[in-house]
């Protein structure tokens, strides 16, 4: 039977066809690795990601067959999301023939598209639905239609289930009527039956009285003990209706979140947690306040709800998002989908969709945490739902079950005693198959490092040869670059009398010694622009060059040496430089293509277009400015006033940042700042854009 599996943290498969070796591939999907593949009937296998859609592979002939470009999302700016995987849903359907991709719009609408694999083609659309919330994956109901939560706004977040037919693309939405929670829904049981929600509209808190006798032993100094717990609101679709709002994981003040540490000078001095208090505060707040959330709640609002809001709500509203139910805290669903696993600080809880609670759970034989400013149990690996509400958990030193049954008091926590934890040794991964994987691992490894170098043959160091050579690179240039770099490298070695050359040998030896080359170099960087993407994180021997060079920067360069009229293609090729980590470019490339220009004035236009792009952390501004002689070339041609207007005509029709000083733009706060012994014109033009940025427009 054949069979695909991805080989660790590689980006490579192995596919097992009987009869045959195991074929270990990357998909051609570009720079992006698969996030989903499966096989066919037939023999062929399918990989997707969101940026290059579908690929398909003939198993046999063990080739490319195939290709489907999906549409993309849009994100909340209404460009392509092409790369964000957070703006897609995907799933397929019970007999695997069909996938069923959703984009997610930003906060505007939610498309489908169905996709038959079989055909390899899309055979339904449904556009413009309700917006979805990505983070909830989406799942079938019984019917085989499609579950999806999804929002929108009004007065609030109003959280919706959205389910469609993908036969017909018939969709009907239901929303979440009853409550006065202002929250999404956030996971689904297996079947799409029920569906949890976080219930920001209320903070549960039970206060206890303190035993006599602890407090007569020291080991209470309080008289009262305050207990809280987040909300969960179970859901029964469809229609939407809620079935129960529960109280599940209990915590005392050293185990409420703290997220930005409002008790770090207390945790120092040794003395417990005040935190408590505010969580009281809120709690009796939105007790108070029928119609008041969570979310809601900030400096503003209710400035006199605790001292010094200035220095602590923002830490405040961090903790009560961090309390709040998220999908984190979700373990899983047992198999019947009657109750659901949750946890917190290791602590685990389990629910029934009847409304029961189990106490939170922990383990005598593994005990707690040893930090004591944090009430944490042991931490565990893995935990699997098993049915009768049990659980499996994986530790370092074996595996446990534990009981959710339902019990009070439901604050305290349940202790499971060794005699009652069913401890037993964890079953250890089979040998065989992890020495599998890493022999796989080396072998993906071994394929990437020789796919992330162009291999060309090169008769000898004439000129002739050397650009036969080049045009032989040229010829290899295709859509697969943005496929070929491994760890950061994309390199060329050319192979000449059993001797190596990486590419700054050889094109060190064309720039002085082939001056007809220049055409082949450029039609080789024209190669390159025309099929990799901008910034794409591919090197020339990044970590050991004294200077990061991107792909075929050498190559740049010696074009910039042979031919004086090659600045429009150096500038293209500029567009795909990443100036936060390179800085080959500026340093060798720039300094060419400004004696390249000519007169003065062509200069300036050049030295301008670098100064209001994206520099990075290539070269600062002033930097820029005295190495292209910005101010000299200027001053021949107009007065400090005039090029003051021109630097801001400039930075205002391109992408500059606009920045809030007496500048207006950070390009012209970062001259102003770090530009030395200025001359005389130079202190004029400052001047004349202090005087002008403050005649810009608020940002």
């Amino acid at each position: 039977m054949n069979s695909i599996r991805k080989i660790g943290n590689t980006e490579y498969f192995a596919i097992q066809v009987p009869g045959q070796d195991d074929w270990i591939m990357r998909p051609a999907l570009g720079k992006r690795p698969a996030r989903n593949a499966g096989l066919l009937p037939d023999g062929i296998a399918w990989f997707f990601n969101t940026d290059a859609g579908f690929v398909f592979y003939d198993l046999a002939h063990r080739q490319l067959v195939d290709r489907l470009q999906t549409p993309w999302a849009r994100g909340h700016d209404g460009k392509d999301a092409r790369d964000d995987y957070l703006s897609y849903g995907f799933l397929q359907s019970k007999d695997s023939r069909l996938v069923y991709l959703l984009l997610y719009h930003a906060v505007h609408a939610t498309d489908l598209h169905v996709i038959d694999l079989e055909r390899r083609m899309i055979v339904r659309s449904v556009l413009d639905m309700p917006s979805g919330i990505s983070l909830c994956p989406p799942v079938l109901d019984q019917d085989g239609r499609i579950l999806v939560s999804a929002f929108r706004h009004d007065n609030g977040i109003v959280a919706l289930l959205l389910r469609i037919d993908p036969q017909t693309g018939h969709h009907d939405v239901s929303s979440c009527e009853g409550s006065r929670a202002s929250s999404f829904l956030i996971r689904s049981s297996p079947c799409g039956r029920y569906w949890l929600r976080a219930d920001n509209s209320r903070l549960p808190m039970i206060t206890e009285e303190s035993s006599l006798v602890s407090r007569l032993l020291g080991r209470d100094t309080t008289a009262q003990r305050e207990h809280f717990s987040f909300a969960v609101e179970i859901w029964q679709a469809f229609p939407l209706r809620q079935l129960h709002s529960v109280a599940p994981m209990w915590m005392q003040a050293e185990g409420l979140p703290d997220t930005t540490q409002l008790d770090l000078d207390r945790r120092k001095q040794g003395l417990p947690p005040r935190r408590g208090e505010i969580y009281r505060k809120v709690s009796q707040l939105l007790d108070r306040e029928a119609t008041l959330t969570t979310n809601e709640i900030n400096a503003k609002s209710h400035p006199d709800l605790w001292p010094d809001p200035s220095s602590h709500y923002a830490n405040v509203s961090s903790n009560l998002r961090h309390f709040e139910l998220s999908e984190r805290d979700v373990i899983g669903w047992q198999p019947d989908s009657q109750a659901f696993w949750l946890k917190r600080n290791e602590f685990v809880a389990c629910v029934g969709v009847d409304g029961t609670v189990s106490p939170k759970i922990m383990l005598e034989r593994f005990g707690m945490d040893d930090r004591p400013w944090l009430a944490r149990a042991r931490g565990w690996s893995k935990a699997t739902p098993l049915p009768d509400r049990r659980l499996d958990m994986r530790f370092t030193e074996g595996m446990v079950t534990v009981s959710g049954a339902p019990g009070n008091p439901i604050h305290r926590i349940r202790v499971v005693p060794v005699t009652e934890d069913h401890f037993r040794p964890a079953p250890p991964e089979p040998p065989q198959e992890k020495d599998n994987d890493a022999a796989l691992a080396k072998k993906a490894e071994t394929l990437a490092k020789r796919y992330s170098t162009y291999a060309v043959d090169l008769a000898s160091m004439d000129e002739a040869d050397c650009i036969a050579a080049i045009d032989a690179l040229t010829a290899q240039i295709g859509p697969d670059i943005n496929e070929r770099p491994y760890d950061n490298h994309l390199q060329v070695m050319f192979r000449c009398d059993g001797k190596r050359l990486n590419e700054k040998k050889f094109f060190t030896h064309v720039a002085t010694h082939c001056p007809g080359a220049a055409p082949a170099i450029r039609r080789l960087i024209d190669a390159v622009c025309a099929h990799i993407g901008p910034h794409t994180n591919a090197w020339y021997d990044p970590y050991g060059d004294d200077i990061p060079t991107a792909l075929f920067g050498y190559a740049a360069w010696c074009l910039a040496r042979l031919d004086r009229s090659s600045n429009d293609v150096l500038l293209r090729y500029y567009g795909l430089v990443d100036t936060d980590h390179e800085n080959f470019y500026f340093e060798k490339i720039a300094p060419l293509m400004l004696e390249n220009a000519g007169d003065a004035s062509a200069r300036l236009e050049l030295a301008e277009g670098f100064y209001v792009g994206d520099l990075g952390n290539a070269i600062d501004h002033a930097a820029l400015w005295r190495m292209a002689k910005m101010a000299e070339h200027a001053a021949s041609l107009m007065t400090a006033q005039q090029y003051a207007a021109r630097l801001l005509a400039r930075a205002a029709a391109t992408s500059a940042a606009r920045s809030k000083s007496e500048f207006g733009y950070y390009c012209f706060d970062n001259l102003a700042r770090f530009l030395t012994d200025p001359s005389q014109w130079e202190t004029d033009l400052l001047q004349q854009l202090r005087q002008a940025a403050s005649d810009l427009a608020p940002q």
